[in-house]
């Protein structure tokens, strides 16, 4: 990792350059070596465009935000890390949808992927970060990496538990983003996206047509699976995640009315 050779590389910080609070995301492909070694090189071209199109491009890189300046995306290889940065002295809780929006994003934009066969994984922490042009380094970096590749092991992105750990508002957080964020069997927090896109397309329809194509996504980690051991434990959980989301009904639009007032509430105590 190019973080991990500053040092050694004889780099010293320059004056003036600190560090800024961000919630930061580091993100790359499922299998993505077992893709470069099986497949030709035009399949993983085609996978890599996937995932910088609806990682960085359609959800915005550098200028390219509402708030212009605010976040920063930065891709290499098969991997993105995306820093949204925050108010230090806020609570990340209450701002107007600093955390909310970008678990919203990242759940459209794994759940896209994963319709169109890329599987993605990663980490969401908050932390300390420097970000300015092609220059990436900080603590946050070195946790979100850390979560990415020695806990989230399947197509999941972790939310970090540490960033509940000093806010009274994680249950109500929590729930009201239950159709976005979800507790694993081992007690980690993770961006369900499949609830998410059942939510964001809300039609019968639509809904049925996205569930078929992850399905085949599914089937085809699967298949993989049979002549790679490396793969079973992350297509045995992707199959179980598949089928327990899809019995589930999801909110009506009564609930949906509900969920948009406890909204409003969240935001102003």
């Amino acid at each position: 990792m190019v973080f991990e050779h500053f040092a050694a590389a004889g780099y010293h910080e320059p004056l003036g350059t600190m560090y800024k609070k961000a919630i930061f995301t580091f993100l790359d492909i499922l299998g993505f070596r077992q893709l470069v070694h099986k497949s030709p090189p035009e399949e993983v071209y085609e996978s890599l465009s996937k995932f910088h199109y609806h990682t960085k491009d359609k959800l915005g890189g550098f200028g390219d935000t509402t708030n212009p300046g605010d976040l920063r995306v930065l891709m290499f290889s098969d991997s993105i890390v995306r820093a949204r940065f925050v108010d230090p002295d806020s609570d990340l809780f209450l701002r107007e949808g600093d955390l909310s929006t970008e678990v919203f994003l990242l759940a459209y934009a794994q759940g896209s992927l994963a319709e169109q066969g890329v599987l993605v994984r990663g980490a969401l922490t908050c932390g300390e970060i420097y970000a300015e042009k092609n220059t990436l380094f900080g603590p946050a970096l070195n946790r979100a990496y850390d979560i990415e590749s020695k806990i989230a092991k399947t197509s999941r992105i972790i939310i970090d538990k540490d960033i509940f750990k000093d806010t009274e508002h994680k249950d109500s957080w929590l729930h009201h983003h239950r159709r976005f964020v979800s507790q694993d069997k081992d007690g980690e927090y993770f961006i369900d996206y499949l609830k998410g896109m059942d939510q964001i397309i809300y039609e019968d329809e639509g809904s049925a047509k996205y569930f078929s194509k992850h399905n085949q996504t599914v089937i085809n980690l699967e298949i993989a699976a049979e002549t790679d051991a490396r793969l079973k434990e992350k297509s045995a959980w992707l199959r179980n995640y598949h089928e327990n989301v899809a019995s589930e009904e999801p909110l009506s639009y009564e609930e949906l009315i509900l969920l948009f007032q406890s909204d409003q509430l969240l935001k102003n105590p």
